[in-house]
């Protein structure tokens, strides 16, 4: 198996491109400061953590809303789709 020029051209354009961390930490830190470096992504990833948990309560709502407590052993009588079901797990 051979080198194929597409990897050769891959390379090329890599390293003529290619900046080392420290590098382009520095260029972050002098255009936007240390704020701005320890800030990328941060409105990202508190959307979609927002988004998860929304998705995930929901989900947990559907699914456990329909359970009721009985008894004292601390079961949990679940009817879903129908069934009934008994678990010794509490939620």
């Amino acid at each position: 198996m051979g080198v194929l020029p597409s990897d050769i051209l891959f390379w090329r354009v890599f390293l003529a491109n290619f900046q080392p961390l420290s590098f382009s930490t520095q260029q972050i830190i002098e255009k936007e400061g240390v704020t701005g470096l320890m800030g990328r992504g941060l409105g990202t990833k508190l959307i979609s953590n927002g988004m998860q948990v929304q998705i995930l309560g929901q989900t947990r709502r559907r699914i456990f809303e329909p359970c009721m407590v009985v008894g004292g052993g601390g079961g949990v009588l679940c009817t879903i789709h129908g069934v009934q079901a008994l678990c010794s797990a509490v939620v």
